[in-house]
């Protein structure tokens, strides 16, 4: 259940899911403390406005967090 992970944990998946870009996210994330709750709440404007994300990497980021909210990652 992606809403029970802790920071580190978004932070594994995002490694495994997209290794080009998980490297800038874990900062933000741990900066944020971005946990399973909140990745679950992000949305791209969100991303680009507080996080400071380019569209193209919120873009991809929205994706991965849609998946798992249809249990498709799980």
């Amino acid at each position: 259940d992606p809403s029970t992970w802790s920071v580190d944990e978004v932070i594994q998946f995002m490694k495994h899911k997209d290794p080009q870009i998980s490297g800038p996210l874990a900062d933000l994330f741990m900066q944020h403390e971005i946990d399973g709750k909140a990745l679950l709440l992000l949305k791209s404007d969100v991303m680009m406005k507080y996080m400071g994300l380019e569209l193209g990497p919120a873009l991809k980021l929205c994706y991965y967090i849609e998946k798992l909210k249809e249990g498709k990652y799980n």
